[in-house]
């Protein structure tokens, strides 16, 4: 003999319930907390690391710099920023490597770090400290004919496109091995310098600006002849623009929004109760349900009650949000605009013309 909780009908109850409760938890849900990675972040952290791992063994190490990059972008651990500090290293990367090496030891510890983190978080430490010694250093100074002359603009310096304050010139700038340029300019003056530089080399580059020209001697008038006067500027009047056209007011889409859940809700939820009205009127002759049918009385009400107040509630938000539109396109400063709201016996008409 069956029981009543695996008839069909009770299967059935159930599967409303379950896609009821995902609806509800669907709308109620709110956006995970961004400072910790999730579950699926973590799963991707873990191949992308596992990939890097074997490109590493490869020989592949522009690719496992990458898989390494992505894998502590996605959880950062003190492990996985070792290995990508590492990894740039290999690279010739040497500032942003110990960069991130010396960032290690400031990372948060957490309850569940494990001895592999804490040992990754010391040889980070040993990491920068071995870094510091094979970081190049660059001294650029700077020749300027026009230095101290009245009105020379003051020149600026740079790296690779970095700007080079002139507190730091004749002083060592740390860089990476390989190639750089260095420049100059003085308003229309300008110089460049390409240097290449090895690891733990200390080394000089000079930018000499040109000397800057000499200016034109004024033109002679011959006597009694007078010079043409300047052209005379034609001024243009500023050009008009138009008055930008006013938007939807923020509330309105927000109001169509909760009317559209409402309507929904009360959809769902009359559904529910619609489909349990035949077993109800089965199992309750002349409106009397017997004990063992009062859960599923009480549960068709509630759902009955819900539906009716998200159709009323969606139903409001939905009008109010007509009226919003209404009045904001009313107020559009295109032309003349009118709203009028009457009543009519027990009813509100609302009319807008534009």
């Amino acid at each position: 003999m069956k029981t009543r909780s695996n008839s069909p009908r009770a299967a059935r109850l159930r599967i409303w319930l379950a896609a009821l409760l995902s609806l509800v938890c669907a709308l109620g849900s709110a956006p995970a907390w961004a400072g910790e990675p999730s579950p699926r972040d973590r799963d991707e952290a873990k191949r992308a690391y596992a990939e890097a791992r074997k490109l590493t063994k490869e020989g592949k190490h522009a690719e496992a710099l990458e898989k390494y990059r992505l894998a502590h972008d996605l959880a950062p651990t003190p492990v996985t920023r070792l290995d990508l500090a590492r990894a740039l290293a290999g690279q010739g990367k040497l500032l942003d490597a110990q960069a991130l090496a010396l960032s290690t030891a400031e990372m948060p510890v957490t309850a569940t770090e494990t001895q592999k983190s804490k040992t990754a978080r010391k040889d980070a430490a040993e990491l920068a400290t071995a870094l510091a010694a094979r970081i190049p250093r660059v001294v650029v100074t700077l020749v300027d004919p026009a230095s101290g002359t009245a009105g020379a603009a003051e020149p600026e310096v740079a790296v690779d496109g970095k700007p080079v304050s002139k507190e730091l010139l004749g002083k060592e700038l740390p860089v990476d091995p390989g190639d750089h340029v260095a420049t100059a300019r003085s308003g229309e003056r300008a110089t460049s310098s390409t240097f290449s530089i090895l690891e733990g080399v200390r080394q000089n580059v000079e930018l000499a600006l040109p000397a800057p020209p000499e200016p034109e001697p004024p033109p002679i008038v011959p006597p009694f002849e007078r010079p043409d006067p300047p052209p005379s500027k034609v001024v243009l009047p500023p050009p008009t623009t138009e008055p930008e056209e006013e938007g939807v007011h923020p509330v309105v889409p927000v109001l169509f929004t909760a009317g559209g859940v409402g309507l929904l809700l009360g959809v769902v939820t009359g559904s529910i109760a619609w489909s349990q009205a035949g077993d109800l009127q089965d199992g309750c002759p002349n409106n009397r349900c017997p004990a063992e049918w009062q859960d599923e009385l009480a549960l068709n009400r509630a759902l009955t009650t819900t539906s009716t107040i998200g159709f009323v509630v969606g139903g409001v938000a939905v009008a109010a949000g007509g009226i919003g539109l209404a009045i904001d396109l009313a107020t559009q400063s295109s032309g003349p605009a009118k709203v009028q709201a009457r009543l009519h016996g027990t009813s509100l008409a609302v009319e807008a013309t534009w």
